[in-house]
């Protein structure tokens, strides 16, 4: 798993992400399954989807997930990346370098981010349905894609979320009204910029609706109840029993990003990473969020820039004598 930030303001679009990469396999508990001998001397059961887990087994630091896509005609454009990291072995950053140099090679250039966005959708998601053809197949690794910058002819920087499995591409900011945006995992993000994660609002929601039901149910029964003990008929069929409203977050909305210089953006960016890989420190588990944490910045005047990236270095060279 990952985290991936994006902070969209009037001038900048800043991009993070941490590197760590998991392999995962998944894996069925015998100890849930209601396992009956099948007279071979072995074991039979129905296995349902909600049943397979994915477990983490390993963990790979220093790993590359934020990519420049597009650097020409004043156009410039770059991506970070969640969900699997590679297709056919070949990794998302080799791919990206791909569409990279076509893009480059382009007689005619890309004049706005929207554009470039959609020609590395087309790109991706070929490349996905060469190992996953289409059709339903629960799975289906999961990838996505955000995708942002400055274009040509873009007035403010633009913002893209790319669902590769889904075959589906939003925008997300294009107005100049600034924003955040996010992709992986992302609980303490959410809790640090709603006030309430996905996972809490859901669990919240959740046991609501259940409340409404069993509200609905009572009464029912009441009534049910009221007509035995008093042999008076009540038309139950016709009742309109509410149901349960739509609970309104959005008082939960976060920080207004618009006006913010592009340091405060590049802070805003990094303290949300490392919230997010510092949790994963205290997590049942293996991390799987964490190691170097990687920003990159673009702007109208400056392009794609890498902020504080180290050169490869070799430091373990060898034993000494003495």
């Amino acid at each position: 798993m990952t985290v991936n930030i994006v902070v969209v303001t009037h001038e900048a679009i800043v991009f993070g992400c941490d590197s760590v990469a998991s392999s995962v396999k998944r894996f069925v508990d015998p100890t849930t399954l209601n396992l009956k001998p099948n007279g071979n001397g072995g074991f039979s059961t129905d296995i349902k989807f909600s049943d397979v887990q994915e477990v983490v087994v390993d963990v790979t630091p220093g790993v590359m997930k934020m990519f420049e896509l597009h650097n020409k005609n004043d156009t410039h454009v770059a991506a970070i990346t969640t969900g699997v990291a590679e297709l056919d072995g070949r990794s998302m950053g080799d791919l990206s370098h791909e569409f990279f140099e076509k893009q480059k090679a382009m007689a005619k250039p890309r004049a706005n981010v929207k554009v470039v966005a959609s020609d590395f959708y087309k790109f991706i998601r070929g490349k996905y349905l060469e190992i996953y053809p289409e059709g339903p197949n629960q799975f289906k690794p999961w990838l996505e894609f955000l995708i942002g910058g400055y274009g040509k002819k873009d007035r403010f920087p633009r913002l893209y979320r790319v669902y590769v499995h889904e075959d589906k591409i939003l925008k997300v900011h294009s107005d100049g009204s600034g924003g955040t945006a996010w992709g992986g995992q992302s609980t303490a993000v959410e809790g640090f910029l709603n006030g309430v994660a996905n996972q809490m609002k859901n669990s919240i929601e959740f046991q609501y609706a259940e409340s409404i039901k069993s509200l609905q149910q009572g009464f029912v029964n009441s009534l049910v109840d009221y007509e035995t003990k008093t042999g008076t008929k009540i038309a139950i069929n016709d009742l309109k029993l509410p149901n349960a409203a739509q609970l309104d977050w959005r008082s939960t909305n976060g920080i207004n990003t618009s006006g913010f210089s592009d340091q405060t953006a590049v802070n805003l960016t990094s303290h949300l990473v490392n919230t997010q890989s510092g949790l994963a420190r205290f997590e049942y588990g293996v991390a799987t969020v964490g190691g170097r944490t990687r920003i990159g910045i673009i702007t109208r005047k400056h392009g794609f820039k890498s902020l504080n990236e180290p050169e490869l270095t070799h430091a373990h060279t060898g034993l000494l004598d003495e």
